[in-house]
């Protein structure tokens, strides 16, 4: 197999792309994990939250993974968070740049997954990795939420 090293000195970005806690405790998440670079893209993701009553949010984790239109895969983000800034908020448009991230060639999906029981309802995801860009629309409305009874934890979209 192989690896992407890391250059000392240069930033790495590692994400737990299967939200699964760290703990001595195996009743709440693993004991021991493996992190590894997915490879050295940049994704751009341009999230919309709806306009509408309650589908603001302050607490989802959501991730997004990519997947290619051909055979190359896919490639999953972290939590999705802005550090200081209040994200998801009522018709704002939120910006995302995700490094080393695996390049999947002609972006087929995006699927959403939510950790988190605070709902939300989004309306467009744009990605765009290098000079390719594609926007996913909500068009039926669904809702995110871990609590099944406001929504679904796990969205796919495709084109």
């Amino acid at each position: 197999s192989s690896g992407i090293n890391a250059e000392y000195g240069v930033p790495t970005h590692l994400y737990n792309t299967d939200g699964r806690y760290l703990s001595s405790d195996t009743s709440e998440g693993d004991d021991e994990k493996d992190f590894c670079r997915q490879g050295d893209a940049t994704y751009t993701f341009e999230i919309t939250t709806a306009n509408e009553k309650w589908a603001d949010t302050d607490n989802i984790h959501a991730r997004i993974t990519v997947s290619s239109k051909g055979n190359r895969g896919n490639t999953t983000t972290g939590i999705l968070d802005n550090k200081g800034i209040d994200d998801f908020v009522l018709g704002n448009t939120d910006t995302f740049v995700i490094p080393d991230l695996k390049n999947v060639g002609k972006i087929g999906c995006v699927t959403l997954t939510a950790e988190q029981d605070d709902a939300w309802l989004f309306d467009t995801i744009k990605v765009t990795r290098g000079n390719q860009s594609k926007t996913f629309k909500n068009t039926g409305k669904v809702w995110l939420s871990s609590d099944l009874s406001e929504g679904v934890d796990y969205l796919e979209i495709c084109q």
